[in-house]
């Protein structure tokens, strides 16, 4: 008989199903480009935001003043304030600076070496003038080139004409000079004046006709001894000026910040900015440098995300949280920390860490929080301490949140912040010298705040977090975990076998998340619920089935293997009428990926060996998808291999390897390629599987019997 698809009559041309089997194929230009849409669209949005929040006073602006401007009012501070003079700061070091001379290095040898050039200068005029075979024009000329003296044209003649006993003065006093005027400290800019007043150095005794040659003698050979060290003059002068603290001023609530009738100063107006109080104009320079800030550590976080984290990325409800995280967390301390010193070190730097490293990712965690470090640095006077503070912390706390089972890790995660937080602080002051007690007691107690508040902000803020953008938080699957839970308790009310079966598969994918650093939390949990879809019709299932009856023996096998399917729809739907989380719901409805229900499949295939027809494996195949993470890929591991160990009749340790790694290998085949499962953690998640099934299934002790009672003791018994 035909059926009514063949006797349907052909539709026209043009008609709805020739129209969707010809539809264009996907553009993937526009594929692309949607793709990509939302990405640029965070950034952008990230970066405007980043810029705004660095750049914008929160606090509108009262008065517009201008230096050099006469004050028409009293101004008032509405709040205490203790902020850095950039002016003073900046005035002091320069002053610093100035106070330090500059550096000159003195060479003592130059004084010896001088004065003999001074006696061979001699030596060759003695010897130019007994020349007898050069005439008087060579002789002068010869004058003219000595190696290590100039003497003018007057000299010179003098020089040739003066009586040998008065050359010989000349020299001697010549030489004498120069060693005693090189003998002293002379510098480039002293070297004028010092050979103005070398006459002033000759005996009385020296001829009058002979002072001229004498002094173009020695000015020729004296020369700066202290050379100029630009280099360690420099290095003094930064030493100086880092010597010198901020100028700090304090600005009492109530206290006249401008007089009325006074010229306006640059101190008036950074104290004004300082308050708030102050109208500011558009600062180009300072919106692009904070602009170009955020561009620089965005442009990281997105090229971390695209490389590593793209499924994050792509996410709107997860980047949106990332974005709205970092904004916020910036916001509030621009809003808090300018003017406000002690502020600063209760100031929770570590908890917006700690949300990311729950919520999201560890390892972006870190780099949310470099990027804030970064970024509330400028926030705190440009403050390499409060940069540090905040660095350190929020690693320390993103770290100690690495293995999070109970509430309690909280407690401690808070209080290793704190003690990062103080030895940041000691790390900053102990150079300065700065001991007092009171204070370091004070330092003490507002570190170990500042970890108490960042470990309650981050516990309290990402159940409500969580459950807004639908993320599984540590509180939910703590809840989830406990027997009370009424989805739980249903489980092992209406399905005892599946319940015991679910707490082995529990203890089998813990293990292996452990192993290989997945989240045992989830995969814990995850596995618990995995087969709640059977407490809808436990009877089709055989762990709960009363022994010696089988209702699958009276029904065909296309209905018992939809029976079975069925549990993986049913336990996503009962998920979601209890809010379970996503997570969980993911891995009930993956964790028997597209696998064959074979058993049936078999079975069909048999009874259709009569009539020839082909069985179709698509009914017989759950709906799927495969497995998308590690802790799905877990469970269906974890699963199977319960299931077939429990059902064997040989609990050997070598039979249980052996069902094991058969498992694996066929899960492997056709189901792992997309849940990120590596072939190196495959065998490490093994190991654990066989670990937790010899220990489940080792062999018992026969104990003996109880000895049977005698007839006395069994009378009395009875009565």
């Amino acid at each position: 008989m035909a059926s009514p698809a063949d006797t349907a009559p052909p539709e026209p041309p043009g008609s709805a199903s020739e129209s969707r089997v010809q539809a264009a194929p996907p553009n993937p230009a526009r594929t692309l480009a949607s793709r990509w849409l939302w990405p640029t669209v965070l950034v952008v949005s990230l970066i405007v935001s980043l810029t705004l929040v660095l750049t914008v006073q929160f606090v509108p602006g009262q008065v517009q003043l201008s230096e050099g401007e006469v004050a028409k009012q009293n101004i008032r501070s509405p709040q205490r304030i203790s902020y850095i003079s950039q002016i003073k700061t900046r005035e002091a070091r320069d002053k610093a600076i100035l106070a330090v001379p500059d550096v000159y290095e003195y060479d003592p040898a130059l004084a010896q070496q001088q004065r003999d050039k001074a006696a061979s200068a001699c030596q060759a005029i003695a010897a130019i003038r007994y020349d007898f075979q050069a005439t008087p024009e060579q002789k002068r000329d010869r004058l003219a080139h000595l190696a290590d003296v100039r003497l003018s044209d007057k000299a010179i003649s003098e020089t040739l004409s003066i009586s040998d006993t008065a050359l010989q003065a000349v020299c001697s006093e010549a030489v004498r000079v120069v060693e005693e005027v090189m003998r002293d400290r002379i510098r480039p800019s002293d070297l004028a004046d010092i050979k103005a007043r070398t006459p002033s150095r000759f005996s009385a005794n020296s001829p009058a006709a002979s002072l001229a040659v004498t002094a173009e003698l020695v000015n020729s050979l004296v020369r700066a001894n202290e050379t100029y060290n630009a280099e360690e003059t420099a290095r003094r002068r930064r030493e100086a000026q880092a010597s010198v603290d901020p100028v700090r001023f304090t600005v009492e609530k109530g206290e006249i910040v401008v007089r009325e009738g006074n010229v306006v100063t640059a101190l008036d107006l950074e104290r004004l900015e300082a308050l708030g109080l102050r109208k500011s104009s558009v600062d180009w320079p300072e919106i692009l440098g904070r602009g170009m800030l955020a561009v620089v550590l965005v442009g990281i976080l997105a090229m971390y995300l695209s490389a590593y984290q793209p499924s994050l990325w792509r996410g709107e409800r997860r980047s949106l949280l990332l974005v709205l995280l970092i904004v916020i967390c910036v916001a509030v301390a621009k809003a808090t920390l300018p003017g406000r010193a002690g502020l600063v070190y209760l100031f929770p730097f570590a908890a917006v860490p700690m949300i990311v490293a729950m919520l999201l990712d560890q390892q972006l965690a870190l780099l949310v929080t470099v990027i804030i470090s970064l970024l509330v640095g400028p926030l705190a006077d440009n403050s390499l301490e409060i940069t540090t503070l905040s660095l350190v912390g929020g690693a320390i706390g993103v770290l100690s949140l690495r293995r999070v089972e109970r509430i309690g890790a909280f407690l401690w995660a808070g209080l290793y912040v704190a003690l990062a937080n103080f030895a940041v602080i000691l790390a900053f002051h102990l150079p300065m010298a700065d001991y007092d007690g009171t204070m370091w007691v004070s330092l003490a107690g507002t570190s170990l705040a500042n970890g108490g508040i960042s470990a309650a902000l981050a516990a309290t803020a990402s159940l409500p977090l969580g459950y807004s953008f639908g993320i599984t938080t540590l509180i939910q699957l703590l809840e989830l975990a406990h027997p009370s839970q009424p989805l739980f308790r249903k489980l092992l009310l209406e399905a005892p076998g599946t319940y015991h079966h679910s707490v082995i598969v529990a203890s089998l994918a813990e293990s292996a998340a452990a192993a290989i650093g997945a989240d045992t939390l989830l995969a814990r949990v995850a596995a618990y619920y995995h087969d709640v879809g059977k407490t809808l019709r436990p009877y089709f299932f055989i762990e709960n089935q009363i022994e010696g009856t089988n209702i699958h023996d009276g029904m065909d096998p296309l209905a018992s293997a939809q029976a079975i399917i069925s549990h993986v729809t049913d336990g996503v739907a009962l998920a979601r009428r209890n809010r379970l989380p996503q997570e969980v719901t993911d891995v009930i409805q993956q964790h028997h990926g597209t696998r064959l229900a074979t058993f049936f499949y078999d079975k069909a295939v048999q009874a259709a060996k009569e009539s020839g027809q082909p069985v179709p494996e698509e009914p017989y195949r759950y709906p799927g998808p495969k497995p998308q993470t590690r802790v799905a890929a877990l469970v269906m591991l974890a699963d199977g291999v319960e299931a077939t160990v429990r059902a064997s009749s040989n609990h050997s340790p070598e039979a249980i390897e052996r069902l094991v790694r058969e498992i694996l290998d066929e899960r492997l085949l056709d189901q792992l390629d997309e849940s990120g499962l590596t072939l190196k953690e495959l065998e490490t998640v093994r190991a654990a599987f066989v670990s937790v099934l010899q220990g489940v299934y080792h062999p018992r002790l026969s104990y003996p019997s109880p000895p049977r009672p005698r007839p006395a003791a069994r009378a009395r018994t009875q009565r």
